[in-house]
């Protein structure tokens, strides 16, 4: 129960061991507390620290996570992950080593003394440089190193770091540019080997690996699910535009009910973008 991460509360463990061994003698919680306390356990309070447990979604969306994996890794699907991260321009040292002569040793150069030239500035410190004081990374990387060509850096807004426009932007054009990387030549690995077949004529895999933020899970118009902030017209015209039977007196509450049991199966704006392309989106 523990390796699930359930704690063994006196009717779950007694409906765990009823459940796994039908001659199981004990029948009653107060017995079964009775001999917990004989066999030497202890039944009191847990430390006062809270230690948060997964739910079983979460737990089922990881273990559906896994076996995608395993799924896309035996049929020679080209995996590439995504991930993003911030970067501010006063990010460095205060105290390094450097050459006096030449300067180098600084990972930026933001003043205007010395000789330097621009032109020896990294990759960077020229984006903050020309950017500003906070920039977003957004990048690409396989299971060999990181994609450069699809590498997104760009100014952060005082509102918000990254929203759903840019990011579908961002993976409509990655999704292109890996298409044409590929092409539609297929290459199958053996898990035993490194021997690999080349298979020609079928359409190369090619996989994405997101994670669950925000601008990622912005949903496609037809199958946004109304809101309980709508008012009763808008729902109205929500069921005749999915084209779904209501009661003619039908109160909000009736109507949103219908709503959300006949709600269509979800379907994300950034999957629609790569899959012009063919490229699959992994959650």
């Amino acid at each position: 129960m523990l390796s699930e991460k359930m704690y063994p509360t006196t009717a779950k463990l007694l409906r765990n061991l009823q459940e796994n061994d039908a001659t199981f003698p004990i029948l009653s919680k107060t017995n079964l507390w009775r001999w917990m306390k004989q066999l030497g356990f202890e039944y009191k309070r847990t430390s006062k620290i809270l230690i948060p447990l997964d739910s079983v979604s979460f737990m089922a969306q990881r273990a559906k996570y896994f076996a995608k994996l395993d799924e896309i890794r035996s049929n020679g699907t080209a995996i590439y992950y995504h991930d993003e991260t911030w970067a501010n321009s006063g990010e460095e040292k205060r105290v390094i080593w450097f050459d006096p002569n030449s300067g180098d040793g600084r990972l930026r150069n933001n003043d205007t003394r010395g000789s330097r030239d621009s032109k020896d500035l990294n990759l960077f410190d020229t984006y903050v440089s020309l950017l500003g004081t906070r920039i977003a990374i957004s990048a690409l990387i396989s299971e060999n190193a990181f994609h450069l060509p699809t590498v997104d850096i760009f100014k952060c807004e005082q509102d918000h770091n990254m929203d759903g426009k840019h990011f579908v932007e961002w993976i409509s054009t990655t999704s292109s540019l890996l298409r044409q990387e590929h092409g539609n030549v297929r290459f199958l690995v053996s898990a035993k080997s490194n021997d690999s077949t080349k298979i020609v004529g079928a359409s190369a895999k090619i996989s994405i690996i997101i994670d669950n933020a925000t601008w990622h899970n912005q949903l496609t118009e037809d199958t946004k699910p109304p809101k309980r902030s709508w008012n009763k017209q808008k729902i109205i015209e929500w069921l005749d535009f999915h084209q779904l039977n209501y009661p003619e007196r039908a109160t909000k509450a009736e109507l949103l009910e219908i709503a959300f049991e006949n709600a269509p199966k979800k379907k994300y704006v950034v999957d629609e973008a790569a899959k012009i392309y063919n490229v699959d989106i992994t959650r």
